[in-house]
């Protein structure tokens, strides 16, 4: 049997890059520099789902679970590298 996985289980990556951040009919999501801005809009429902696209420096986290391939979404953008770290431990905090 499996065991349960909870957020304190979760181990945080918080890292500063150039981000497309497209907002959708499917929500706001971000994509790190090394995916292009033409496949973020594909892999957003393509341009008829999308009201912006922006791009910009600046910081941003994801959890993953040791031993797990898996990511979560990409949380951000912050301006403030402090401002990511809160965010992520007052996540991390809620499961705890």
């Amino acid at each position: 049997m499996m065991g349960i996985v909870t957020m304190n289980n979760m181990k945080p990556e918080i890292v500063y890059s150039r981000w497309t951040i497209i907002d959708s009919k499917h929500g706001v999501t971000l994509y790190p520099h090394d995916v292009s801005i033409v496949d973020a809009i594909n892999y957003s429902g393509g341009s008829y789902d999308i009201y912006s696209v922006e791009v910009e420096f600046a910081w941003a986290y994801r959890l993953s679970m040791p031993g797990y391939l898996d990511w979560t979404e990409w949380v951000g953008p912050f301006d403030w590298k402090i401002d990511a770290q809160r965010d992520c431990d007052d996540m991390l905090r809620m499961e705890a």
